[in-house]
């Protein structure tokens, strides 16, 4: 029997427009199934947590998202569009990325030339956001903007690798594989 609360969230999640939907998704490693009928929908602004056991297929379901490893069967619906082969880059391009486990961020640079970096890779682009800009929206970064990455602290990190991302340009949905307890960010749709 569901309590109140849980009818009450039921009918917000169906009635407000979905930013991503998945219908039944099916994730594959080259033979083997590792997510299985998997149907989610996320409306706009909503923040949500995908929370399970070690090996449960968070992270699978997250590079399934984004079309970053995983074979997928089924379809993922991005604010009303079918993704289908829409591949990793373009996805990336409509506001869709992943911060991996491992951050991938520049360790012999400092917290600003990483920044630096991701806004320069970015410079053909029109919605970039200036590096300057970025760091005072992560307000964790500012006082630590000199120092090499490679010293930071794990949250410290996963903060950086996000306005890294942030920083490339527009971001509707952003996913962090392994986030930090230390990570507290006021999250808006970039």
């Amino acid at each position: 029997m569901q309590s109140e609360a849980t009818r009450s969230f039921a009918k917000f999640i169906w009635a407000e427009p979905a930013m991503l939907e998945l219908h039944e998704i099916n994730s594959y490693y080259q033979d083997s199934l590792i997510l299985r009928a998997v149907s989610l929908r996320v409306p706009a602004n909503v923040r949500i947590a995908l929370v399970g056991r070690n090996g449960a297929g968070k992270t699978t379901l997250l590079k399934s998202i984004i079309n970053a490893g995983p074979r997928v069967e089924g379809r993922i619906m991005w604010d009303g569009a079918e993704l289908g082969k829409t591949p990793t880059h373009q996805r990336a391009r409509q506001g869709l990325c992943l911060v991996p486990e491992d951050r991938r961020i520049l360790g012999h640079l400092t917290v600003f030339e990483n920044l630096r970096m991701a806004a320069t890779g970015a410079r053909l682009r029109a919605d970039v956001i200036d590096p300057e800009t970025i760091l005072h929206q992560f307000p964790p970064l500012v006082p630590i903007r000199n120092r090499k990455a490679g010293v930071l602290s794990g949250g410290q990190q996963q903060i950086l690798a996000i306005a890294r991302r942030v920083c490339r340009g527009r971001v509707s949905f952003c996913s962090t594989s392994q986030p930090k307890v230390s990570l507290r960010l006021s999250w808006k749709r970039w």
